[in-house]
């Protein structure tokens, strides 16, 4: 009688919590705290013999900062038309569109930083390679303003981008969201100094833009540590068949009131 009596107390319990509403326990936004990065927008071209070098520099630069470097190639009008070896055409009208919003500039290779506007040189796209490391250096050195993180859902015929932006403090500004998609690992003919190289390997080359040029825009009150959320789609059909998947990144980045980059971020397209 006595196990009985504690057998039907146990099923009364068990069915009777059964019937409660359990908690939903939402873990913490990780929030990204890997400082302040830098956006650099390369203009570079298949068939810009100087570019090979200056990309060596920059994937120096990236390797000594790692994912606090987010890099974008953009192959607009000049030095772009494909080799006659090429079996890739890198253009597009967003990467077009881009270049030309970026003129006035000198030539390639030319990077932008941040869409900063330097003291040390008169336009915005610079092509002085020996300043570019220090430029990036000062960009990293200042506190970060924001972070970003991403949640990609892939659904049957859209990728939503759940987008989390956290402000690291009070921000009293407009601020712009852009976002595009890169292709990395594409060995491709490019031309050097003196020859044509048959097995360069191009690497975060611009292939769609999500959002217009000038952004999306999010606001103009940011409070510390609140949480923005956007979410952002794309149509499965802009995703070209040639595109290789598992090399896509999804490159976010928000722009205040000046078209100056407060932070930025890479994440992966696809898993």
């Amino acid at each position: 009688m006595f196990s009985f009596k504690y057998l039907c107390l146990a099923v009364f319990l068990v069915l009777f919590s059964s019937c409660l509403e359990r908690e939903v326990i939402i873990p913490p936004l990780q929030i990204d705290d890997r400082g302040k990065t830098v956006l650099i927008e390369e203009l570079t071209g298949v068939r810009c013999p100087n570019c090979p070098s200056a990309n060596a520099r920059l994937e120096s630069i990236k390797f000594l900062y790692g994912e606090n470097i987010v890099t974008v190639a953009i192959h607009g009008d000049l030095l772009t038309m494909p080799l006659a070896e090429s079996h890739h055409d890198f253009r597009n009208h967003y990467a077009s569109q881009l270049e030309n919003n970026f003129r006035p500039f000198v030539g390639k290779p030319s990077i932008v930083i941040n869409r900063k506007l330097f003291p040390s040189f008169s336009l915005i796209a610079n092509p002085l390679q020996d300043q570019w490391q220090s430029l990036i250096e000062s960009e990293l050195q200042k506190d970060q303003t924001l972070s970003i993180t991403s949640d990609i859902e892939d659904q049957d015929n859209t990728i939503t981008m759940n987008l989390g932006i956290v402000p690291v403090s009070d921000i009293q500004d407009n601020l712009w969201l852009h976002a595009m998609i890169t292709e990395s690992h594409i060995i491709d003919p490019q031309q050097d100094v003196t020859s044509i190289i048959p097995d360069y390997e191009h690497n975060y080359v611009l292939r769609h833009m999500i959002t217009p040029i000038d952004g999306l825009y999010l606001g103009s009150q940011f409070d510390q540590n609140q949480v923005y959320n956007q979410s952002i789609s794309l149509d499965k059909n802009d995703i070209q068949e040639q595109w290789v998947l598992q090399n896509l990144s999804l490159i976010i980045f928000v722009t205040n009131s000046l078209n100056e980059v407060e932070q930025a971020g890479q994440f992966r397209f696809i898993e």
